[in-house]
């Protein structure tokens, strides 16, 4: 009977049968097979037919044996079907699993070799994520920081020529304090809203606007950016969390889960249209010591992340001053 099945849906019937001390009409066990045995898996949910209750989903090919099963490490659990109990034609003991899998393994491109045995391939499911097109910033427009911010271009790309292909263009320094996906119109159009409640609520609170960039950090190797000083991140964290709330509040939500760190970006690795640099080593910017300078914030803006005006700098949805002049 077992021989009609699928040769995946035999192999684990054969497993199951072989570990039981004897066999019987109807069995219902459960399995549990050790992983510490081999560093690979299969996994067959895929294959597996409705009667299997797939736990864990893995079960090492090297780990079985006919004759003893630990209960520990990660197990594969299934659930028997009712078999009868004719099987004299192929006795259990006469059947080699390695044999089995191997047999299967050269028509079945789903297999793989590993050092102990066949395995299936594992399948891996991408989880989707929300892909940003759109964001709320503070324009940096200061001639004293831009200044200084083209000055250190300038000493980057004496390390480092290749740089110069991951920097951001002085015209387009900002504080970002919110990432987005606009779909269409009607999400734009709440988006504008949004921001002019957003700068309303900032006008109430008579905000001075003063923002200082103390040093260079970054984000692993990938970005490297102005850092502001204490009392500067107080500020523009509460101003990011006024964006966020009201955003929320007009059912715009952010597509960034980590937590906020005010910034300005000096260079990135995702500007490159191919790898021409891997990475922004520290030495590159350990060595300035220059202050970047300070910035009075006072226009917010919502901006398009991919798309540019005729200046080159990002398209406006909507912008407005909160603070005056």
């Amino acid at each position: 009977m077992i021989k009609n099945f699928p040769c995946t849906y035999r192999l684990i019937c054969t497993v199951v049968m072989a570990a039981s001390s004897s066999s019987a009409n109807g069995v219902n066990k459960k399995l549990a097979v050790p992983y510490s045995a081999v560093p690979t898996s299969i996994s067959t949910p895929d294959l597996m037919p409705t009667d299997f209750s797939v736990v864990d989903s893995t079960v090492p090919c090297s780990a079985i044996d006919s004759g003893s099963f630990a209960s520990t490490g990660a197990s594969f659990h299934c659930r028997v079907p009712e078999v009868s109990s004719d099987e004299d034609e192929c006795p259990l003991s006469a059947i080699d699993v390695e044999e089995i899998i191997s047999e299967e393994s050269s028509k079945n491109s789903k297999f793989r070799k590993s050092n102990d045995g066949y395995c299936l391939k594992l399948k891996k499911h991408k989880v989707e994520r929300v892909v940003p097109n759109a964001f709320v910033a503070l324009p940096v427009k200061s001639v004293s920081v831009c200044s200084q911010i083209e000055h250190l271009h300038r000493h980057l790309m004496l390390k480092e020529p290749k740089i110069n292909h991951v920097l951001v263009p002085i015209n387009r320094m900002h504080i970002t304090l919110m990432v987005i996906k606009l779909d269409n119109d009607d999400d734009i159009k709440r988006g504008k809203a949004a921001l002019l409640q957003v700068s309303q609520l900032l006008k109430e609170q008579n905000l001075s606007g003063l923002i200082k960039f103390n040093g260079l950090s970054s984000f692993g190797s990938k970005v490297l950016y102005a850092q502001v000083n204490e009392e500067s991140k107080k500020t523009l964290e509460m101003i990011a969390s006024q964006v966020h709330n009201t955003f929320e509040e007009n059912k715009i939500f952010s597509t960034d889960k980590r937590g906020f760190t005010p910034h300005m970006t000096i260079a990135k690795l995702s500007r490159q249209r191919r790898p021409i640099i891997k990475k922004i080593n520290e030495d590159l910017y350990s060595d300035w010591t220059e202050e970047i300078g300070e910035e009075n914030i006072e226009e917010i803006e919502l901006l398009a992340m991919h798309k540019k005006d005729a200046s080159g700098y990002y398209f406006c949805y909507e912008r407005d001053k909160f603070i005056k002049a």
